[in-house]
């Protein structure tokens, strides 16, 4: 799952088991509205090796930039020695997690990446979802492997203990105390402080590649798709009956959900009016504003292959890759032609972390580093 829940939250303030209880020229730059920018908050990582527990090699790995193109500012190759990449998470322009098919992750670090960890390896599964709040907390999901931890540098071993539903599918983190995921072929089930229980969403859905995403800060609004034009979303604390997306063409490829503008400033822990934009199969993208739907028709209609497989937001901005290695940009229903990446590879997800930064992962183990704005 894509992850496309990218900021960094403010630490939630209480949880409940049922999930909803509790532009710019090139002159002049927008400043990249993040939760950093927003809260004023830095974080530095500390990368140690912990017993028990997979670490990072001490050298990064080093990985040539290649041409540049349109809001392209790098591309790297082999950034996993040849393996395929599946989903990648960016809480911060600086630093990100990617993690490939055959269980391996690896970690993007102040313009480095770093030799992979073998988390999920030993159970031969691939990385289905990845999910980081912030650089000091990851959840890894596999579809036999279970879930994995990454704290105080290094990652946990894989288990299914405690896992309601075998087969997670996607997993989403609003803040390092909670996580949702996507598991047992549309069952959903939450995460808090290492404990996992049952969220009731009144109809399972079906299968999904990149089925869910909560807006930072906490559970309180989720979204989960499949493949057959389905959602359902939570909000004020209740979990909709499934209902098909209006409009929809094709099948879902991807769901990021964030809030439409930054908090003001009088108060910046209000996390104000929620958006969850989607996108799917046959190049169609839409949006809901916790009410209501509005549907943008085909953004990627002049492309061959107008597959949007992932999408990621920051407030009101998103970012969308298609299967022809293209990338589009927009806010609302105004959004740019398809940009060509030249990554070499088919493109498999993206993480904004920032109006500013984004980093898309490749099935032929390249990263593109995206400026928007540039």
């Amino acid at each position: 799952m894509r992850d496309v829940d990218n900021g960094q939250g403010p630490a939630a303030v209480g949880h409940q088991t049922s999930w909803g209880h509790t532009g710019g020229s090139k002159h002049q730059r927008r400043s990249p509205r993040t939760w950093a920018s927003v809260l004023g908050v830095a974080t530095a990582l500390t990368a140690v090796a912990v017993p028990g527990g997979p670490a990072w090699a001490d050298e990064p790995i080093t990985v040539p930039p290649v041409g540049l193109n349109s809001g392209v500012q790098q591309v790297d190759t082999d950034i996993d020695g040849g393996a395929s990449m599946a989903v990648v998470s960016c809480p911060k322009a600086t630093w990100c997690m990617a993690g490939a098919k055959g269980g391996t992750i690896v970690k993007y670090d102040a313009g480095k990446w770093y030799a992979a960890s073998n988390v999920f390896t030993e159970a031969g599964d691939d990385v289905d979802g990845i999910s980081c709040p912030t650089e000091k907390f990851c959840m890894a999901v596999s579809y036999d492997g279970g879930y994995s931890i990454y704290s105080g540098g290094h990652w946990s071993v894989p288990t299914n203990a405690g896992v309601p539903y075998m087969g997670s599918e996607g997993v989403s983190c609003p803040t390092t105390s909670d996580c949702l995921a996507e598991v047992g072929g549309g069952q959903v089930a939450s995460w808090f402080k290492g404990t996992w229980s049952t969220v009731d969403t009144t109809t399972s859905l079906g299968q999904s590649t990149a089925p869910v995403s909560c807006m930072p800060g906490g559970p309180d609004f989720c979204m989960d798709v499949d493949n057959y034009d389905n959602d359902t979303h939570l909000t004020s604390g209740t979990w909709s009956t499934v209902e098909t997306i209006p409009g929809s063409q094709k099948n879902q490829g991807a769901v990021s959900c964030w809030m439409a503008q930054p908090p003001p400033r009088h108060n910046l822990f209000s996390r104000g009016r929620p958006t969850c934009t989607v996108v799917d199969d046959g190049g169609y993208a839409f949006s809901w504003d916790g009410k209501d739907w509005a549907k943008y028709g085909n953004i990627d209609a002049a492309e061959t292959d107008d597959d949007l497989a992932a999408v990621s937001c920051t407030f009101d901005f998103c970012a969308t890759i298609d299967a022809s290695d293209h990338i589009l940009w927009g806010t609302g229903s105004t959004w740019t032609k398809a940009f060509a990446m030249h990554t070499g590879g088919n493109p498999t997800d993206i993480s904004c972390a920032s109006t500013t930064f984004c980093m898309v992962v490749t099935a032929n183990d390249d990263a593109a580093i995206i400026d928007p704005e540039a």
